[in-house]
Protein backbone atom coordinates (compact mmCIF):
# COMPACT_ATOMS: atom_id res chain seq x y z
CA UNK A 1 0.00 0.00 0.00
CA UNK A 2 2.79 2.43 0.94
CA UNK A 3 4.64 1.72 -2.34
CA UNK A 4 1.45 2.49 -4.27
CA UNK A 5 1.00 5.77 -2.37
CA UNK A 6 4.61 6.74 -3.01
CA UNK A 7 4.12 6.12 -6.75
CA UNK A 8 0.99 8.26 -6.72
CA UNK A 9 2.87 11.09 -4.98
CA UNK A 10 5.76 10.88 -7.42
CA UNK A 11 3.37 10.99 -10.38
CA UNK A 12 1.65 14.06 -8.92
CA UNK A 13 4.98 15.82 -8.41
CA UNK A 14 6.00 15.02 -11.99
CA UNK A 15 2.70 16.35 -13.31
CA UNK A 16 3.26 19.54 -11.31
CA UNK A 17 6.70 19.99 -12.84
CA UNK A 18 5.74 19.31 -16.46
CA UNK A 19 2.65 21.53 -16.24
CA UNK A 20 4.52 24.28 -14.38
CA UNK A 21 5.16 26.92 -17.01
CA UNK A 22 1.71 26.89 -18.57
CA UNK A 23 -0.22 26.58 -15.34
CA UNK A 24 1.64 29.28 -13.47
CA UNK A 25 0.92 31.61 -16.35
CA UNK A 26 -2.75 30.65 -16.43
CA UNK A 27 -3.17 30.93 -12.67
CA UNK A 28 -2.02 34.56 -12.82
CA UNK A 29 -4.29 35.80 -15.57
CA UNK A 30 -6.74 38.56 -14.63
CA UNK A 31 -9.84 36.97 -13.16
CA UNK A 32 -7.98 34.81 -10.64
CA UNK A 33 -9.47 36.16 -7.41
CA UNK A 34 -6.59 34.82 -5.33
CA UNK A 35 -4.32 37.40 -6.98
CA UNK A 36 -6.37 40.33 -5.67
CA UNK A 37 -5.47 39.66 -2.04
CA UNK A 38 -2.27 41.28 -0.81
CA UNK A 39 -0.71 42.89 2.20
CA UNK A 40 -0.71 46.53 1.13
CA UNK A 41 -0.25 48.46 -2.07
CA UNK A 42 2.77 47.83 -4.25
CA UNK A 43 4.68 50.95 -5.23
CA UNK A 44 8.44 50.65 -5.55
CA UNK A 45 10.96 53.36 -6.48
CA UNK A 46 14.75 53.60 -6.48
CA UNK A 47 17.29 56.26 -7.40
CA UNK A 48 20.69 55.25 -8.75
CA UNK A 49 23.64 57.51 -9.57
CA UNK A 50 25.46 56.89 -12.85
CA UNK A 51 28.28 58.77 -14.59
CA UNK A 52 27.31 61.79 -16.68
CA UNK A 53 29.37 63.47 -19.38
CA UNK A 54 30.65 66.12 -16.96
CA UNK A 55 33.14 65.68 -14.12
CA UNK A 56 31.08 68.02 -11.91
CA UNK A 57 27.77 66.16 -12.13
CA UNK A 58 26.12 62.74 -12.02
CA UNK A 59 23.06 61.27 -13.67
CA UNK A 60 20.32 60.46 -11.15
CA UNK A 61 18.08 57.72 -12.56
CA UNK A 62 14.70 57.08 -10.93
CA UNK A 63 13.24 53.59 -11.46
CA UNK A 64 9.55 52.95 -10.77
CA UNK A 65 7.40 49.83 -10.46
CA UNK A 66 3.68 50.07 -9.63
CA UNK A 67 1.16 47.24 -9.44
CA UNK A 68 -2.16 47.79 -11.17
CA UNK A 69 -3.86 47.24 -7.81
CA UNK A 70 -2.15 50.42 -6.55
CA UNK A 71 -3.22 52.59 -9.49
CA UNK A 72 -6.46 54.57 -9.42
CA UNK A 73 -8.40 53.47 -12.48
CA UNK A 74 -11.44 55.44 -13.63
CA UNK A 75 -13.96 55.02 -16.42
CA UNK A 76 -13.91 58.14 -18.64
CA UNK A 77 -17.30 59.68 -19.23
CA UNK A 78 -16.58 61.51 -22.49
CA UNK A 79 -18.13 60.21 -25.67
CA UNK A 80 -14.86 59.75 -27.54
CA UNK A 81 -13.44 57.28 -25.01
CA UNK A 82 -13.42 53.63 -25.96
CA UNK A 83 -16.33 51.67 -24.52
CA UNK A 84 -15.60 49.70 -21.34
CA UNK A 85 -12.17 51.28 -21.08
CA UNK A 86 -10.57 51.80 -17.66
CA UNK A 87 -7.83 54.42 -17.48
CA UNK A 88 -5.24 55.46 -14.89
CA UNK A 89 -3.06 58.58 -15.00
CA UNK A 90 -0.18 57.96 -12.56
CA UNK A 91 2.22 60.78 -11.80
CA UNK A 92 5.43 60.36 -9.79
CA UNK A 93 7.54 63.20 -8.47
CA UNK A 94 10.90 62.87 -6.74
CA UNK A 95 12.00 65.85 -4.68
CA UNK A 96 15.78 65.85 -4.15
CA UNK A 97 17.31 67.91 -1.36
CA UNK A 98 21.04 68.58 -1.05
CA UNK A 99 23.14 68.37 2.12
CA UNK A 100 21.83 71.80 3.19
CA UNK A 101 18.21 70.68 2.92
CA UNK A 102 17.59 72.80 -0.18
CA UNK A 103 15.49 71.34 -3.00
CA UNK A 104 17.83 71.13 -5.99
CA UNK A 105 15.91 68.98 -8.44
CA UNK A 106 12.47 67.59 -9.21
CA UNK A 107 12.44 64.38 -11.23
CA UNK A 108 9.01 63.78 -12.74
CA UNK A 109 7.39 60.87 -14.52
CA UNK A 110 3.85 60.39 -15.77
CA UNK A 111 1.99 57.90 -17.93
CA UNK A 112 -1.47 56.90 -19.15
CA UNK A 113 -2.53 53.26 -18.73
CA UNK A 114 -5.69 51.75 -20.14
CA UNK A 115 -7.34 48.35 -20.06
CA UNK A 116 -10.69 46.90 -21.03
CA UNK A 117 -10.47 44.25 -18.33
CA UNK A 118 -11.94 45.35 -15.00
CA UNK A 119 -10.23 42.41 -13.25
CA UNK A 120 -6.84 43.69 -14.39
CA UNK A 121 -7.38 46.96 -12.53
CA UNK A 122 -7.26 45.02 -9.25
CA UNK A 123 -4.38 42.68 -10.09
CA UNK A 124 -1.38 42.90 -7.78
CA UNK A 125 0.89 40.89 -10.12
CA UNK A 126 0.56 43.12 -13.20
CA UNK A 127 3.08 45.96 -13.08
CA UNK A 128 3.66 49.29 -14.73
CA UNK A 129 7.35 50.20 -15.11
CA UNK A 130 8.78 53.67 -15.51
CA UNK A 131 12.04 55.59 -15.64
CA UNK A 132 13.14 59.21 -15.51
CA UNK A 133 16.50 60.91 -15.03
CA UNK A 134 18.18 64.25 -14.33
CA UNK A 135 21.73 65.54 -13.97
CA UNK A 136 22.77 66.64 -10.46
CA UNK A 137 25.73 68.55 -9.08
CA UNK A 138 27.97 66.34 -6.97
CA UNK A 139 26.60 66.45 -3.42
CA UNK A 140 24.87 64.30 -0.84
CA UNK A 141 21.11 64.15 -1.32
CA UNK A 142 17.91 62.84 0.20
CA UNK A 143 14.78 62.08 -1.81
CA UNK A 144 11.05 62.11 -1.20
CA UNK A 145 9.17 60.20 -3.93
CA UNK A 146 5.39 60.56 -4.22
CA UNK A 147 2.84 58.72 -6.35
CA UNK A 148 -0.20 60.84 -7.27
CA UNK A 149 -3.51 59.85 -8.83
CA UNK A 150 -5.44 61.81 -11.48
CA UNK A 151 -6.83 64.13 -8.76
CA UNK A 152 -3.32 65.04 -7.55
CA UNK A 153 -3.92 63.06 -4.38
CA UNK A 154 -0.88 61.33 -2.86
CA UNK A 155 -1.43 57.57 -3.08
CA UNK A 156 1.94 56.36 -1.76
CA UNK A 157 5.17 57.98 -0.58
CA UNK A 158 8.73 56.65 -0.37
CA UNK A 159 11.56 58.40 1.48
CA UNK A 160 15.23 57.78 0.64
CA UNK A 161 17.20 59.37 3.51
CA UNK A 162 20.68 59.24 1.97
CA UNK A 163 22.05 59.32 -1.57
CA UNK A 164 25.82 59.65 -1.29
CA UNK A 165 27.61 61.78 -3.84
CA UNK A 166 29.70 60.13 -6.54
CA UNK A 167 32.66 62.00 -8.03
CA UNK A 168 33.42 59.51 -10.77
CA UNK A 169 36.08 61.64 -12.49
CA UNK A 170 37.81 62.91 -9.33
CA UNK A 171 37.99 59.92 -6.99
CA UNK A 172 37.93 56.17 -7.25
CA UNK A 173 34.27 55.24 -6.78
CA UNK A 174 31.92 52.30 -6.32
CA UNK A 175 28.16 52.82 -6.59
CA UNK A 176 25.37 51.15 -4.69
CA UNK A 177 24.59 48.02 -6.74
CA UNK A 178 21.58 47.69 -8.99
CA UNK A 179 19.87 44.32 -8.37
CA UNK A 180 18.94 42.93 -11.76
CA UNK A 181 18.04 39.87 -13.80
CA UNK A 182 20.41 38.91 -16.59
CA UNK A 183 19.03 38.45 -20.09
CA UNK A 184 20.93 37.06 -23.05
CA UNK A 185 20.02 37.60 -26.69
CA UNK A 186 21.45 34.61 -28.56
CA UNK A 187 20.77 36.15 -31.97
CA UNK A 188 22.63 39.39 -31.22
CA UNK A 189 25.02 37.63 -28.78
CA UNK A 190 24.49 40.45 -26.35
CA UNK A 191 23.60 40.70 -22.67
CA UNK A 192 21.13 43.08 -21.09
CA UNK A 193 19.74 43.47 -17.59
CA UNK A 194 16.30 44.09 -16.10
CA UNK A 195 16.41 45.88 -12.73
CA UNK A 196 14.08 44.31 -10.17
CA UNK A 197 12.93 47.52 -8.40
CA UNK A 198 11.40 45.54 -5.53
CA UNK A 199 12.54 47.65 -2.57
CA UNK A 200 16.11 46.32 -2.65
CA UNK A 201 15.01 42.70 -2.96
CA UNK A 202 15.81 39.81 -5.30
CA UNK A 203 12.90 37.42 -6.02
CA UNK A 204 13.61 33.99 -4.55
CA UNK A 205 12.26 32.35 -7.70
CA UNK A 206 14.60 34.10 -10.15
CA UNK A 207 17.15 32.25 -12.26
CA UNK A 208 20.11 34.54 -12.91
CA UNK A 209 20.29 37.47 -10.49
CA UNK A 210 23.29 39.79 -10.62
CA UNK A 211 24.48 42.89 -8.78
CA UNK A 212 25.65 45.69 -11.09
CA UNK A 213 28.07 48.27 -9.70
CA UNK A 214 29.56 51.21 -11.59
CA UNK A 215 33.19 51.94 -10.70
CA UNK A 216 35.83 54.49 -11.57
CA UNK A 217 39.57 53.90 -11.15
CA UNK A 218 42.95 55.19 -12.35
CA UNK A 219 45.08 52.05 -12.60
CA UNK A 220 45.53 49.72 -15.56
CA UNK A 221 44.69 46.35 -14.03
CA UNK A 222 42.04 46.90 -11.34
CA UNK A 223 40.37 44.07 -9.45
CA UNK A 224 37.84 43.87 -6.65
CA UNK A 225 37.25 41.33 -3.90
CA UNK A 226 33.66 40.62 -2.92
CA UNK A 227 31.83 38.64 -0.29
CA UNK A 228 28.09 37.96 -0.09
CA UNK A 229 27.11 36.80 3.39
CA UNK A 230 23.74 35.67 4.71
CA UNK A 231 22.99 37.66 7.88
CA UNK A 232 19.58 36.23 8.79
CA UNK A 233 17.04 33.85 7.28
CA UNK A 234 13.38 34.59 6.66
CA UNK A 235 12.53 30.93 7.10
CA UNK A 236 14.49 29.80 10.14
CA UNK A 237 15.26 26.34 11.44
CA UNK A 238 16.05 24.76 8.10
CA UNK A 239 19.38 23.18 7.33
CA UNK A 240 19.87 24.50 3.82
CA UNK A 241 21.86 22.19 1.58
CA UNK A 242 24.15 24.79 0.00
CA UNK A 243 26.63 27.41 1.23
CA UNK A 244 25.25 30.84 1.98
CA UNK A 245 28.56 32.68 1.86
CA UNK A 246 30.17 33.60 -1.46
CA UNK A 247 33.67 34.91 -2.13
CA UNK A 248 35.35 36.01 -5.26
CA UNK A 249 37.67 38.36 -7.11
CA UNK A 250 36.34 40.17 -10.12
CA UNK A 251 37.66 42.57 -12.72
CA UNK A 252 35.49 45.31 -14.20
CA UNK A 253 34.27 45.45 -17.77
CA UNK A 254 36.42 48.39 -18.82
CA UNK A 255 35.50 51.61 -20.62
CA UNK A 256 31.78 51.00 -20.28
CA UNK A 257 28.79 52.35 -18.38
CA UNK A 258 25.28 51.18 -17.59
CA UNK A 259 22.82 52.78 -19.99
CA UNK A 260 19.05 52.73 -20.10
CA UNK A 261 18.12 51.05 -23.35
CA UNK A 262 14.37 50.62 -23.76
CA UNK A 263 11.12 49.58 -22.18
CA UNK A 264 9.73 46.28 -23.46
CA UNK A 265 7.73 43.29 -22.26
CA UNK A 266 10.44 42.56 -19.70
CA UNK A 267 10.14 45.99 -18.15
CA UNK A 268 13.04 48.44 -18.05
CA UNK A 269 16.09 47.03 -19.79
CA UNK A 270 19.69 48.14 -19.31
CA UNK A 271 22.72 47.47 -21.42
CA UNK A 272 26.40 47.83 -20.66
CA UNK A 273 27.70 50.02 -23.46
CA UNK A 274 31.09 51.21 -24.62
CA UNK A 275 32.27 54.51 -23.19
CA UNK A 276 35.80 55.56 -24.09
CA UNK A 277 35.94 59.01 -22.53
CA UNK A 278 38.58 59.31 -19.80
CA UNK A 279 38.64 62.48 -17.69
CA UNK A 280 41.35 63.38 -15.17
CA UNK A 281 42.94 59.96 -15.81
CA UNK A 282 39.86 58.29 -14.31
CA UNK A 283 38.39 55.34 -16.19
CA UNK A 284 34.89 53.93 -16.00
CA UNK A 285 33.84 50.32 -15.67
CA UNK A 286 31.07 48.01 -14.48
CA UNK A 287 31.25 45.05 -12.10
CA UNK A 288 28.82 42.20 -12.75
CA UNK A 289 28.63 40.13 -9.57
CA UNK A 290 26.78 36.87 -10.04
CA UNK A 291 24.58 35.44 -7.29
CA UNK A 292 23.95 31.78 -8.24
CA UNK A 293 20.41 30.59 -7.65
CA UNK A 294 21.64 27.47 -5.88
CA UNK A 295 23.07 29.72 -3.14
CA UNK A 296 19.94 31.78 -2.53
CA UNK A 297 17.66 31.37 0.47
CA UNK A 298 15.09 33.93 1.63
CA UNK A 299 16.77 36.33 4.03
CA UNK A 300 18.95 39.40 4.52
CA UNK A 301 22.42 39.57 2.96
CA UNK A 302 25.41 41.90 3.06
CA UNK A 303 27.64 42.53 0.06
CA UNK A 304 31.16 43.64 0.96
CA UNK A 305 33.13 44.94 -2.02
CA UNK A 306 36.78 46.02 -1.66
CA UNK A 307 39.22 47.21 -4.27
CA UNK A 308 42.07 44.72 -4.10
CA UNK A 309 45.04 45.78 -1.94
CA UNK A 310 43.27 48.97 -0.77
CA UNK A 311 41.00 50.09 2.04
CA UNK A 312 38.33 51.29 -0.41
CA UNK A 313 35.28 49.29 0.67
CA UNK A 314 31.59 49.35 -0.12
CA UNK A 315 29.00 47.51 1.98
CA UNK A 316 25.40 47.07 0.91
CA UNK A 317 22.56 45.13 2.52
CA UNK A 318 19.83 43.57 0.41
CA UNK A 319 17.22 40.84 0.68
CA UNK A 320 16.15 37.70 -1.12
CA UNK A 321 12.37 37.57 -0.83
CA UNK A 322 9.78 35.02 -1.87
CA UNK A 323 7.81 37.81 -3.51
CA UNK A 324 4.62 35.91 -4.32
CA UNK A 325 4.70 33.20 -1.71
CA UNK A 326 1.29 31.49 -1.80
CA UNK A 327 -1.06 32.94 0.81
CA UNK A 328 -1.88 29.47 2.12
CA UNK A 329 1.75 29.06 3.25
CA UNK A 330 1.39 31.92 5.73
CA UNK A 331 -0.68 29.55 7.88
CA UNK A 332 1.37 26.38 8.23
CA UNK A 333 -1.38 24.45 10.01
CA UNK A 334 -3.74 25.14 7.12
CA UNK A 335 -1.02 24.36 4.56
CA UNK A 336 -0.41 21.00 6.26
CA UNK A 337 -4.15 20.31 6.25
CA UNK A 338 -4.27 20.95 2.50
CA UNK A 339 -1.70 18.20 1.94
CA UNK A 340 -4.39 15.56 2.47
CA UNK A 341 -4.89 15.28 -1.29
CA UNK A 342 -1.40 13.79 -1.75
CA UNK A 343 -0.63 12.15 1.63
CA UNK A 344 -1.84 9.00 3.32
CA UNK A 345 -3.85 9.33 6.53
CA UNK A 346 -0.82 8.24 8.55
CA UNK A 347 1.48 10.72 6.82
CA UNK A 348 -1.01 13.55 7.30
CA UNK A 349 -1.38 12.78 11.02
CA UNK A 350 2.40 12.79 11.40
CA UNK A 351 2.75 16.08 9.50
CA UNK A 352 0.03 17.82 11.52
CA UNK A 353 1.26 16.61 14.90
CA UNK A 354 3.05 19.23 16.97
CA UNK A 355 3.34 22.98 17.45
CA UNK A 356 3.04 25.46 14.60
CA UNK A 357 6.86 25.68 14.35
CA UNK A 358 7.19 21.89 14.27
CA UNK A 359 4.53 21.62 11.56
CA UNK A 360 6.30 24.37 9.58
CA UNK A 361 9.62 22.50 9.63
CA UNK A 362 8.06 19.15 8.74
CA UNK A 363 6.15 20.76 5.88
CA UNK A 364 9.30 22.35 4.48
CA UNK A 365 11.32 19.16 4.81
CA UNK A 366 8.64 17.18 3.01
CA UNK A 367 8.91 19.44 0.00
CA UNK A 368 12.73 19.65 0.21
CA UNK A 369 12.83 15.84 0.10
CA UNK A 370 10.46 15.85 -2.88
CA UNK A 371 12.10 18.71 -4.80
CA UNK A 372 12.03 18.14 -8.59
CA UNK A 373 15.01 20.53 -8.94
CA UNK A 374 17.25 19.60 -5.98
CA UNK A 375 20.22 21.66 -7.23
CA UNK A 376 18.36 24.86 -6.34
CA UNK A 377 16.71 25.81 -3.08
CA UNK A 378 13.60 27.28 -4.67
CA UNK A 379 11.00 24.52 -4.96
CA UNK A 380 8.82 25.03 -8.04
CA UNK A 381 6.51 22.12 -7.19
CA UNK A 382 5.82 23.47 -3.71
CA UNK A 383 4.89 26.91 -5.03
CA UNK A 384 2.75 25.42 -7.80
CA UNK A 385 0.84 23.18 -5.40
CA UNK A 386 -0.01 25.95 -2.96
CA UNK A 387 -0.72 28.45 -5.76
CA UNK A 388 -3.39 25.99 -6.81
CA UNK A 389 -4.64 25.84 -3.23
CA UNK A 390 -4.92 29.65 -3.22
CA UNK A 391 -6.73 29.66 -6.53
CA UNK A 392 -9.17 26.98 -5.42
CA UNK A 393 -9.82 28.66 -2.06
CA UNK A 394 -10.92 31.96 -3.60
CA UNK A 395 -12.44 30.86 -6.90
CA UNK A 396 -14.51 27.82 -5.95
CA UNK A 397 -16.06 28.89 -2.64
CA UNK A 398 -19.87 28.89 -2.44
CA UNK A 399 -22.47 30.19 -0.01
CA UNK A 400 -22.34 26.97 1.99
CA UNK A 401 -18.67 26.10 1.43
CA UNK A 402 -16.43 28.97 2.46
CA UNK A 403 -13.18 27.19 1.54
CA UNK A 404 -13.08 26.50 -2.20
CA UNK A 405 -9.99 24.33 -1.80
CA UNK A 406 -12.10 21.77 0.06
CA UNK A 407 -14.75 21.49 -2.65
CA UNK A 408 -14.91 18.87 -5.41
CA UNK A 409 -13.83 21.40 -8.03
CA UNK A 410 -11.06 22.61 -5.72
CA UNK A 411 -9.72 19.09 -5.29
CA UNK A 412 -9.56 18.45 -9.05
CA UNK A 413 -7.98 21.84 -9.71
CA UNK A 414 -5.29 21.24 -7.07
CA UNK A 415 -4.47 17.76 -8.40
CA UNK A 416 -4.90 18.34 -12.14
CA UNK A 417 -4.39 22.08 -12.61
CA UNK A 418 -6.19 24.46 -14.97
CA UNK A 419 -8.53 22.62 -17.37
CA UNK A 420 -8.00 23.23 -21.05
CA UNK A 421 -11.69 24.03 -21.46
CA UNK A 422 -14.73 24.47 -19.23
CA UNK A 423 -18.19 23.86 -20.72
CA UNK A 424 -21.09 25.12 -18.61
CA UNK A 425 -24.79 24.38 -19.19
CA UNK A 426 -27.93 25.16 -17.17
CA UNK A 427 -30.88 22.78 -17.34
CA UNK A 428 -33.96 23.24 -15.12
CA UNK A 429 -31.92 25.36 -12.71
CA UNK A 430 -29.17 22.73 -12.41
CA UNK A 431 -25.69 23.88 -13.44
CA UNK A 432 -23.45 21.31 -15.11
CA UNK A 433 -19.75 21.98 -15.66
CA UNK A 434 -17.48 19.81 -17.79
CA UNK A 435 -13.73 20.23 -17.28
CA UNK A 436 -11.69 18.95 -20.20
CA UNK A 437 -8.06 17.79 -19.88
CA UNK A 438 -7.03 16.58 -23.37
CA UNK A 439 -3.44 15.98 -22.26
CA UNK A 440 -4.69 13.61 -19.54
CA UNK A 441 -7.48 12.26 -21.79
CA UNK A 442 -10.00 12.91 -19.02
CA UNK A 443 -13.22 14.82 -18.53
CA UNK A 444 -14.63 15.72 -15.10
CA UNK A 445 -18.35 16.50 -14.80
CA UNK A 446 -19.65 18.59 -11.89
CA UNK A 447 -23.29 19.29 -11.09
CA UNK A 448 -25.40 21.32 -8.61
CA UNK A 449 -28.15 18.72 -8.76
CA UNK A 450 -28.32 18.14 -5.00
CA UNK A 451 -27.45 21.60 -3.66
CA UNK A 452 -25.73 24.86 -4.61
CA UNK A 453 -22.35 23.11 -4.46
CA UNK A 454 -20.71 21.48 -7.45
CA UNK A 455 -20.46 17.76 -6.76
CA UNK A 456 -18.29 15.51 -8.92
CA UNK A 457 -20.69 13.30 -10.88
CA UNK A 458 -18.58 11.63 -13.56
CA UNK A 459 -15.01 11.03 -14.70
CA UNK A 460 -14.92 10.15 -18.37
CA UNK A 461 -12.14 9.07 -20.70
CA UNK A 462 -11.79 11.25 -23.81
Amino acid sequence: MKDTNMKIKNIILLVLVFAMTNLVSNSQIPGDKSKYYNYGSRFFAEIHLLPSDSPDSVKAVMLIKISYSTLSFIKPQDEVSILDQFVAYPFVEAELKDSQGIIRELIEWRDTISTKDYNATMARDIYLNGISAANLNNDNYSANIKLYDQNQKVVKEIKIPEIKKMEFYKNESMTKPILAKRLYNEIEEKESFVPYVYDNRIPFSDDEPVLLTSVSYNDDFPSYDYQIKLDSEDITGLEWKNPTKLYGRITPIENVSIDYLKKDENGMVYEINQRNNTINDMKLGVLVIEFPKENMVPGTYTLTLTKTNTNDTLTHSFKVKWMDMPLSLYNYKYAAEMMYYILTVEELDELDDGSSDEVRLKLWYYWINNDPTPLTLYNEAMEEYFDRVDYAYYNFKTYTQGDGAKTARGKIYILKGEPKEIIRNINDGIIIEKWLYPNLKQEFVFSTENNDNFDLKEINEI
